[in-house]
């Protein structure tokens, strides 16, 4: 390192500078694909809207055509793969012009091979990180929605006496087979790497001059802040550490491509179970635990009655053989989950040591140089970009939520 000819007081002004001419390129990137996304999904999604809509306004064998493709969720689906598509496209975007501004700059670590055995303790691990963050991210997520919850609760209680909690997906997604290949190409082979290019090349390779220290913190941050909001901000920050980690000690991408799409791959099968089961099962068993679920929050004395209702439900579907497919494949892929959190969680108490004795192996860099990658006008400029995007998504999600009640 080129640091024996500063003082302490200038060192640390070179550190600075040296952090913030990152992060403010990497805060003109996140603009540039933000508003891309922007500009790109509101125009599609109006077009859409005004589709659906077509279905009302026009008469006679046009409007019969449109109505069956509303009914039929066509509009949501194409609606639902184009943002996938828009997302790779703009994200790719990003990356690329990432990559020009950057790559005089950038110095790959150390190049070192890692055991397929740990990878896949890493890899397990990953779940773990997924499972824990997902709750603590829901709970945050649940208090970030709390106006409108708050409205809901009152607007049902004014008109009618009955007290609903919302239902809010932020997950934009559609059932249909065609979604889910999409979603299996775009979010479980194609992102990841791009991704992985963006957050965790680019980054460290950016970043890693005074240490790997501030360099894993900077990729696990912007890469939990790239997502958005709450529900994914927690698992988001816990696995970008991580992989940060494993390319900072590798230096090979591959790792962290490969663990970054198993785990999106696991998630983008769970649609699958359903859309294999008929869909009269499907909305038979949704109101069968909908009752149980009021049952058991409202009105004690009837559980037995709901619990009953849905075994009957049960029953009577066991002999369509697609939904029992579909239900056996819906309780392989949640218990196999399950099975992957816990034992992710003992996998990381067994391996906490190694993994400390792995970091002290690496130069994490002098004591100071991570708040001068916090502390600088680069990070500020991504602090302020990385708010507003949070509270621009809450804004409207409680907005559009309040708004539905109305409707």
């Amino acid at each position: 390192m080129d640091n024996l000819n500063y003082s302490p007081e200038s060192l640390k002004d070179q550190k600075k500078k040296y952090y913030a001419s990152f992060l403010w390129k990497l805060t003109v990137v996140f603009v540039i694909i933000f508003a891309a996304q922007i500009i790109i999904y509101v125009p599609v999604d109006l077009i859409f809207a005004v589709l659906s809509g077509l279905s009302e306004s026009l008469s006679g064998s046009a409007g019969e055509f449109f109505a069956n493709l509303e009914k039929n969720g066509v509009f949501t689906t194409l609606d639902a793969v184009f943002h996938l598509f828009a997302l790779l496209v703009t994200d790719s975007f990003g990356a690329l012009f990432l990559f020009f501004m950057t790559r005089k700059t950038s110095k790959v670590p150390e190049k070192r091979n890692l055991h397929f055995l740990y990878w896949l303790v890493l890899f397990i691990i990953c779940f773990a990180i997924g499972g824990v963050g997902t709750i603590i991210g829901s709970l945050v997520n649940a208090f970030a929605l709390l106006p409108s919850t708050v409205a809901n609760v009152l607007i049902k209680m004014s008109l009618t006496g009955d007290i609903n909690n919302i239902n809010q997906t932020l997950a934009y997604g559609d059932d249909s087979w065609l979604y889910i290949f999409v979603n299996i190409l775009m979010a479980g082979l194609a992102i990841p790497v791009v991704e992985e290019l963006i957050f965790r090349k680019f980054v460290i390779d950016n970043t890693s001059k005074y240490g790997f220290g501030a360099a894993v913190m900077i990729s696990g941050f912007t890469f939990a802040i790239f997502h958005g909001n709450f529900l994914q901000l927690f698992y988001t920050l816990g696995i970008g550490l991580l992989f940060a980690y494993v390319y900072a000690f590798t230096g090979k991408l591959r790792y962290t491509v490969l663990m970054h799409m198993g785990y999106n791959l696991y998630s983008a099968l769970f649609p699958i179970g359903y859309k294999i089961m008929p869909q009269g099962s499907v909305e038979d068993i949704t109101n069968a635990i909908e009752k149980l679920s009021k049952a058991a929050a409202e009105n004690p004395q009837g559980i037995d009655a709901a619990y009953n209702w849905l075994l009957w439900v049960l029953r009577r579907n066991m002999t369509d053989p697609g939904f029992v497919i579909g239900l056996l494949f819906i309780a392989v892929t949640r218990i196999l989950l399950l099975i992957l959190i816990i034992t992710g969680i003992i996998l990381f108490i067994v391996f906490l040591k190694k993994g400390i004795n792995v970091r002290k192996q690496m130069p994490m860099g002098q004591k100071g140089t991570k708040r001068c990658a916090a502390g600088n006008y680069g990070a500020v400029l991504f602090y302020i970009l990385g708010g507003g995007v949070f509270v621009l998504y809450y804004f409207v999600a409680n907005l559009g939520s309040i708004a539905s009640l109305f409707r």
